[in-house]
């Protein structure tokens, strides 16, 4: 989108962010020549644990197939908003309907190798986050806390627990 009304509404109404230029296809494509993967994240930024099973599977595939035009692979979705009450089972067939392999929540932990090796449909990916301006005991903090939660059971989307 490069239209500034649109940006702003969208900033504004969806993301709840101040406005910020949107990367182009330029863009993205130096990023991947500079070594950056690039996966999807939904076409409209839904809340894809309050929509309609089929207005998801359209807007995930159309991700999808524009990344896959656009950047010649789209193999990771990392859902909007990334907590578990943001994504459901419709949500997730939809991810690997679509073409992805794999996909990520925002909802901070680690993975446990089990013993029985898991399918890309059952991995949830956790990730973390630390911030420029942490201190390292700040940062030693949040991984051995998810290190001290660490369970097979973090592995997988709720629903498939």
């Amino acid at each position: 989108e490069t239209d500034y009304k649109r940006i702003e509404a969208h900033c504004r109404n969806v993301l709840d962010f101040p406005v910020t230029e949107f990367l182009d296809w330029d863009d993205i494509a130096a990023l991947q020549k500079d070594g950056h993967e690039i996966g999807g994240h939904s076409m409209y930024h839904m809340n894809i644990g309050e929509a309609d099973p089929e207005k998801i599977l359209t807007d995930v595939t159309q991700t999808w197939d524009i990344l896959k035009k656009n950047c010649g692979a789209a193999n990771h979705f990392a859902f909007p908003y990334g907590r578990f009450f943001h994504f459901n089972e419709a949500g997730r067939r939809a991810v690997f309907q679509a073409g992805f392999r794999s996909c990520a929540s925002a909802e901070r932990g680690c993975h446990v190798n089990p013993e029985t090796p898991l399918t890309p449909e059952q991995l949830c990916i956790r990730r973390d986050h630390i911030l420029l301006n942490w201190g390292i005991d700040q940062i030693s903090y949040f991984i051995a806390n998810n290190a001290r939660k660490a369970s097979t059971q973090n592995n997988l989307f709720p629903d498939l627990q």
